[in-house]
């Protein structure tokens, strides 16, 4: 039996050693089958008070008579090889329709009608073609739907604090009738939900058990930062850009996506 020359294995040990680089190369640094990538979605302005994390289920107050434009966010999507991702976001109300295809969206969704939760998809694949897919649902809540549910919680049947719930439900009513006057009425609107804040810190077991007045304190306060008009910053990292409509108007359906300025500042 013939010996192999020295060289002979010196070009089955490139070649091996090639085949390796080659394959971490396709794997971006890892052997094995490519890994499907992991899609997470971020709704911005989401209420901490009422939103679900873990059935996906967010909540956003719509300012006084518009529409809530609402940031969704998957830049804390990844790839388990490090590699790019593409991004699609749908809609799933009236049959699925695409929405924006940049990590980072601006939305338009209406709280004053039965359209009001809004079932959407994110869509997240890699380079080699494995996907992930994230569902969510979406409520957008009115100012003035918001005080009506409080006040007719308050005005079932107690057998305490009948006096100051009394109170509390005519503040309650009071905001309800300003708020749907839309942004004439944000300031008296304003002033009646106070008032009601102000009654429920000082009585909190007039509102029930220890849940009940965390979730009624906790809404009513966000509640009255929203008709104020205190506007939501944009997410950290959009400084310099600009939310750019899809199709139409911001409403239902409709989006804007982040897009980079053109060179002298306009957006393209």
């Amino acid at each position: 039996m013939k010996t192999k020359p020295l060289f002979f294995w010196s070009i089955v040990s490139l070649a091996a050693a090639c085949a390796l680089l080659s394959s971490r190369v396709a794997g971006q640094g890892r052997l094995g089958p490519n890994l499907p990538p992991e899609g997470v979605v971020r709704v911005w302005h989401a209420s901490p008070t009422l939103t679900d994390l873990k059935s996906l289920h967010f909540y956003v107050l719509a300012p006084l008579g518009e529409d809530a434009v609402v940031p969704l966010d998957a830049r804390d999507s990844y790839d388990p090889e490090g590699g790019p991702l593409v991004f699609e976001w749908s809609e799933l109300d009236e049959g699925e329709h695409r929405i924006g295809d940049s990590p980072l969206i601006l939305s338009g969704f209406r709280g004053d009608d039965d359209s009001s939760v809004h079932r959407l998809k994110l869509l997240v694949v890699d380079q080699g073609g494995e996907r992930d897919v994230v569902e969510f649902k979406l409520t957008v809540l009115a100012p003035e739907a918001i005080v009506e549910d409080l006040a007719d919680y308050l005005s079932e049947p107690a057998t305490s604090h009948l006096a100051v719930r009394h109170r509390m439900v005519r503040a309650l009513r009071s905001a309800q009738a300003a708020f749907t006057l839309g942004k004439a009425g944000a300031r008296r609107g304003s002033i009646e939900l106070a008032l009601f804040l102000n009654l429920a810190r000082t009585h909190p077991g007039a509102l029930g058990d220890a849940g009940n007045q965390r979730y009624t304190l906790g809404i009513a306060e966000e509640l009255l930062h929203v008709v104020r008009g205190s506007r939501h910053p944009l997410p950290p990292g959009s400084e310099g850009f600009h939310p750019r409509p899809v199709s139409g108007d911001v409403g239902r359906g409709s989006a804007g996506e982040f897009r980079s300025p053109a060179p002298g500042g306009d957006p393209r």
